[in-house]
This record gives C-alpha cells, structure tokens and sequence, in this order.
C-alpha cells in the first residue's frame, strides 16, 4: 500500500513553523530583559524616565534616536516609549 507523503512533510512544517516562532518569542523576551535592565542603569534618579544626559554611553540607539522617541518634546522618554519605538522600526524594516 503506498502512502502519501503530504501529512508527514505537513507536519513538519507545521513543527517548524512552530519551532521558529517560540525561538523569536525568546529572542524578544531576552532583548526586553536586557533593555529592562539597561533602561534601570540609565535612570540614575530612578524617576522613570531617562533624558539624553542619562542615555549618552549607556543607550547608544536611544542615544542616536532620542529626538524621534520623544515624540512629546519633554526632553525625557519612558520604557514604554522606547519599547513602542523600537517596534515600529523593526515594522519599517520588513
């Protein structure tokens, strides 16, 4: 009796397809632990925000991209603001 190949060859993509989304789900789980982290060390006054002044040698693409994160002109921008950012270039990029 011959079998078809296709629900085997199915399945494998499916488990790769699978594979590959949980490997970039920890990629980006690891890469907001980090900015998490880098974000607290730049925070010298622990106030939630960082300035430039904070970022400068810490935060060297937050440095380079201050003015377009801090969409409101407070001279000042948040873990959220910056994790909104970083996602919409990654958006641009594709």
């Amino acid at each position: 009796m011959k079998h078809s190949k296709k629900p085997l060859l199915l399945l494998a993509a499916t488990l790769f397809s699978m594979a590959a989304c949980s490997a970039e789900q920890n990629r980006a789980q690891r890469l907001d632990i980090k900015l998490q982290e880098r974000f607290a060390k730049a925070d010298v006054d622990k106030n939630g925000y960082v300035s430039a002044a904070e970022v400068d040698g810490k935060m060297p693409f937050v440095a380079r991209n201050f003015a377009a994160i801090d969409t409101t002109g407070r001279g000042s921008v948040t873990l959220d603001e910056i994790r909104a950012y970083a996602i919409s270039q990654k958006a641009n990029r594709k």
